[in-house]
């Protein structure tokens, strides 16, 4: 998911999110993922990734 959500492809960030979910990691696990790299390739890349992944973290 880190790598997805540096290079902006929010919908494999969304499909992998729910599968990493469907693999036993937690919703905070998941959002950790997305989090830790916003240093590194921009807040806005991760926070659309955390945007998108807002739908699969819902019905979790």
């Amino acid at each position: 998911m880190a790598a997805f959500t540096a290079l902006r492809l929010d919908g494999q960030v969304k499909k992998f999110g729910q599968s990493a979910l469907n693999m036993g990691l937690s919703r905070t696990e998941v959002i950790e993922a997305v989090i830790q790299t916003a240093p590194l390739s921009g807040f806005a890349p991760a926070l659309n990734a955390l945007g998108g992944l807002s739908e699969v973290l819902g019905r979790a």
